[in-house]
């Protein structure tokens, strides 16, 4: 039996916050990488979707796009004061993307944070296959680190 594998699991890293991403495809790295960390900021089940944010995105390789991908969203939340539910990313290659981040203004009230985020840290990150069972099928793995 193949063990099914969680898409994303965060994790205590010193100061900091820590966030395994599992997917089957690479495109999925990135969704699930953006769901972990906003799962991680907000209760994004409470967030209407009652504003669409367009964005494009670019980077040298796909690492780097992934970190610019999630300091993207993080500067729509600290910066523009948004809270964000869903992303869908819309446009894909390995080293540019679109996406619509969904969601609204920030209400202190409304949006109560259960942590803050200031930065996607880029030390380490490599996007790779791995087999997590032996003799398993190959998945999309990456592990980021999260400044607070």
């Amino acid at each position: 039996m193949i063990k099914k594998f969680e898409p994303f699991d965060a994790y205590k890293e010193f100061a900091n916050i820590g966030l395994k991403v599992n997917a089957d495809e690479l495109q999925q790295i990135f969704e699930y990488a953006a769901q972990g960390m906003l799962k991680m900021m907000f209760n994004v089940a409470e967030i209407r979707e009652l504003e669409k944010i367009k964005i494009s995105v670019q980077g040298a390789s796909k690492e780097e796009l992934l970190i610019n991908f999630l300091n993207e969203i993080l500067k729509q939340i600290n910066e523009q004061e948004k809270v964000i539910a869903a992303v869908q990313i819309i446009s894909f290659d390995p080293l540019h993307l679109k996406a619509v981040l969904s969601g609204e203004n920030y209400n202190r009230h409304r949006h109560p944070k259960k942590g803050n985020i200031k930065r996607v840290a880029f030390q380490n990150v490599e996007i790779k296959k791995v087999a997590p069972e032996v003799n398993g099928p190959l998945v999309w793995h990456t592990e980021l680190i999260f400044i607070i």
